[in-house]
């Protein structure tokens, strides 16, 4: 799926045109086979992604990705030393409209901001 590039992500996020990662991390929910994220990968020093589906999550993987294979709004990500992770940016295309508690979902989300 093509939903933006990188030129687009860097207007969008009003990014000067650089080719160094402007941001700490990003977390791509719902990453699917990672077409959008391979795009808004070089924006940040860490990608991290989540999907439901485990051959998705395979993909993920092997494309080097960071994969978590859950459903935000049902289960939390690992906890790194006892602490819940951060990320600068949550990436959560296509996947609100999609889950049966966006609610949760969306609550679960500001949590890692």
């Amino acid at each position: 799926m093509r939903v933006l590039g990188e030129q687009q992500w860097r207007a969008l996020l009003q990014l000067a045109d650089a080719s160094a990662p402007v941001f700490d991390s990003v977390l791509d929910i719902g990453a699917g086979e990672g077409q959008v994220t391979d795009a808004m990968a070089p924006l940040f020093s860490r990608v991290v992604t989540t999907e439901t589906s485990r051959v998705m999550a395979k993909k993920l993987r092997g494309r080097g990705y960071e994969c978590h294979e859950l459903d935000l709004a049902v289960a939390p990500l690992p906890a790194d030393s006892g602490a819940p992770p951060s990320f600068d940016i949550i990436s959560a295309l296509n996947v609100i409209d999609r889950t049966s508690t966006p609610y949760n979902l969306l609550a679960a989300l500001v949590s890692y901001l």
